[in-house]
């Protein structure tokens, strides 16, 4: 795993209302992150739902996906797509979804390239 994806975890993780923050492989493998009671299982189904999503958004002729909301009764949950991989975070539950999903598209980058080059 880069440095880079280290200090986007550390960085995300900082964000008010965020409680965990996991990046998966394209197989649902854990690659980072930072207060996983659970990384694997976390990675695995950020992995699969965002997958998912990215599947039904092209069935759907819509552009790549870029965030997905995960709203239920208690638990929040947003899935970021930066390829090739999937950053996945579990919100507090008064976290206010659209503050956090605002500050996120202004600092996460499209893919692990353009986070390198950003960082270069």
């Amino acid at each position: 795993m880069s440095n880079h994806i280290q200090a986007l975890v550390a960085e995300l993780a900082r964000l008010p209302g965020v409680a965990e923050v996991v990046v998966s492989d394209d197989s649902g493998g854990y690659v980072a992150g930072i207060n996983n009671p659970d990384p694997d299982q976390f990675a695995a189904v950020v992995a699969f739902t965002g997958r998912s999503a990215m599947t039904t958004g092209e069935i759907l002729a819509m552009e790549e996906l870029r965030f997905l909301s995960l709203l239920g009764r208690k638990n929040k949950m947003l899935i970021f797509n930066l390829s090739p991989y999937m950053v996945g975070l579990r919100l507090d539950e008064n976290a206010i979804v659209s503050k956090i999903e605002t500050r996120i598209s202004e600092i996460l980058p499209t893919s692990v390239e353009e986070l390198e080059e950003l960082e270069a």
